[in-house]
């Protein structure tokens, strides 16, 4: 099989990154709606409530788009000597080489998550996997799985997968 065809790639989580980006849009036109439509009531408000207000529907949402925008955009490419990652392919690189993979796992929170790793992940928490410099986490899918198949880490895959009861 030819190098072109072995790359591929994914989205870590296109569910999540599209939801973070609807919740921002939302948070952005309620402020706008408040503000400049709705003036009168903003204008009669008093400071802790216009506070409030520009806090919930201005700052939270931007904040959390982008504290958490990486969870969703992030691309994963496999490539033929391992794993790749980038934000917009400009931020949070990442690269994960195939005979650097230690251990590997599922865990099933909002879809289905497949976790690479370079250190041992028994015992370890999604929220630690998910903050952990070490690891690659990318949505998983048939897709994804067909190009597994075609690296060095599909035995590892199969042996892990047969022991997962999620």
């Amino acid at each position: 099989m030819s190098s072109e065809k072995r790359k591929k790639k994914f989205y870590a989580s296109l569910f999540l990154g599209w939801g973070y980006t609807i919740y921002l849009f939302l948070g952005m036109f309620l402020l706008i709606v408040v503000i400049w439509i709705l003036p009168n009531s903003f204008e009669n408000a008093g400071i802790f409530v216009k506070f409030i207000i520009i806090f919930m529907c201005g700052f939270t949402p931007l904040a959390l788009w982008i504290a958490l925008i990486h969870r969703g955009f992030t691309v994963v490419e496999f490539k033929n000597d391992g794993i790749y990652t980038s934000l917009f392919r400009i931020f949070r690189k990442k690269v994960i080489l195939y005979d650097e993979v230690v251990d590997m796992t599922a865990e099933s929170r909002f879809g289905y998550w497949l976790f690479f790793s370079t250190i041992p992940l028994s015992g370890m928490s999604y929220s630690k996997m998910v903050s952990n410099k070490h690891i690659i986490q990318v949505e998983l899918s048939e897709k994804m799985i067909d190009v597994l198949k075609n690296t060095p880490l599909f035995p590892l895959y199969e042996q892990k997968m047969k022991g997962e009861t999620h």
